[in-house]
């Protein structure tokens, strides 16, 4: 129904007019105002931009999507913040669990990250000692790690297609349009 109306209104407004030749491919026709396409074209653009951010926005895709994200970043980032704590230190604690807290950033090639390995049982105590010690870690191989990390959640299942494509081509085509 919207096909057609639009159509309808194409037609009026542009004053198109069909001929009487029809054959195989088709049937002639001549544009009055061919003006009218441009325009036209800018309107259904707009409408699909409207009706594509209803869709989203209604079954709260975009939250959905930013909690994906922040559980693919954080579960991958932690893994590799482990290995360049422990792999290089070739540390291993008696349980095989690591742990690490407060990553702060100490220069612009270095984070500092406290750890923790799960040590030796302690009779007088009663408990397992924990040996901390701090440990600086490449920014540089975190930071590819994350842009790599983003990378692959980019191109897993649709989430390219129903949502980075759509904005890219819109985001093109009013560059076009404007420059």
């Amino acid at each position: 129904m919207v096909v057609a109306s639009v159509l309808v209104i194409f037609i009026k407004l542009a004053d198109v007019i069909f001929g009487n030749k029809v054959s195989f491919l088709g049937a002639t026709l001549s544009i009055g105002k061919p003006e009218i396409i441009y325009q036209g074209i800018l309107l259904f653009l707009a409408y699909s931009v409207w009706r594509f951010y209803q869709y989203f926005s209604t079954d709260n895709a975009y939250g959905a999507l930013r909690n994906q994200y922040l559980q693919h970043m954080k579960g991958r980032t932690s893994i590799k913040i482990v290995q360049l704590i422990y792999k290089p230190r070739k540390l291993q604690g008696l349980s095989g669990e690591y742990f690490y807290k407060e990553l702060t950033r100490v220069g612009l090639f270095t984070y500092s990250v406290e750890a923790v390995i799960s040590g030796e049982y302690d009779p007088v105590k009663g408990e397992v000692v924990e040996n901390k010690f701090l440990a600086n870690i490449s920014t540089v191989k975190l930071e590819a790690y994350r842009l790599l990390a983003v990378i692959v959640f980019i191109f897993r299942g649709r989430i390219l297609t129903d949502y980075f494509v759509p904005y890219l081509v819109l985001a093109y085509a009013v560059l076009l349009q404007y420059v």
